[in-house]
């Protein structure tokens, strides 16, 4: 808890000097609030950085507000430093396999450590449009309008005021990414595929 005080604290600290007129830089968009915010443990909302990268996507199919590109994302510590993409890495799907829509995120287990197999990696999704064809390679579907579980826990890694939280009793099956007033739940691919 004292760390989701502690990363609460930042971002409304981020969010204030952020949220300054002329602070958002072309490429990016302001998040208004929405009318319910996300909660997370002991009921507190969760908030991140207002900035977030533009989606080439008007609305997703939820008609939600959109996450941001994940075309490119650089992963930092909760104070700012970067990370490797060896601990790391967010990427998107091959386009002549009609992936381009969906999202890689890999991190090595425990989170933290680099990855150095396949057998000590974990890879979870983004595919609210489906490509994937749900179901064999995903133990859960995705949720683009998810709520954080009980246990869930901030991992300490952020990405352009997305933040990737993890549930320590559901982690086998999804990790969370939460930006400003959003939850998506991001289901495990199992076995990863890739496609040819």
């Amino acid at each position: 808890m004292n760390l989701f005080r502690k990363y609460l604290a930042m971002s409304v600290v981020l969010g204030l000097v952020l949220a300054a007129p002329g602070a958002c830089t072309s490429d990016e968009v302001a998040v208004e609030p929405t009318s319910k915010a996300p909660v997370g443990p002991g009921g507190t909302p969760v908030t991140t950085g207002p900035g977030l990268t533009s989606s080439s996507r008007a609305v997703e199919p939820d008609g939600g507000p959109i996450t941001p590109d994940w075309t490119i994302r650089e992963w930092k510590t909760v104070d700012g430093r970067p990370v490797s993409d060896k601990i790391i890495f967010a990427r998107p799907g091959p386009e002549h396999c009609g992936w381009e829509t969906v999202t890689f995120l890999s991190f090595g287990t425990p989170i933290g450590t680099e990855k150095s197999s396949g057998s000590d990696t974990q890879t979870f999704t983004r595919d609210p449009y489906g490509d994937l064809n749900r179901g064999a390679w995903q133990l859960v579907q995705f949720d683009g309008n998810a709520e954080l579980p009980g246990d869930a826990e901030f991992s300490g890694y952020v990405s352009h005021g997305v933040a990737l939280w993890i549930s320590p009793s559901l982690l086998e099956t999804e990790v969370y990414m939460v930006d400003g007033f959003k939850v998506e739940k991001w289901p495990r691919m199992n076995p990863f595929v890739g496609c040819a």
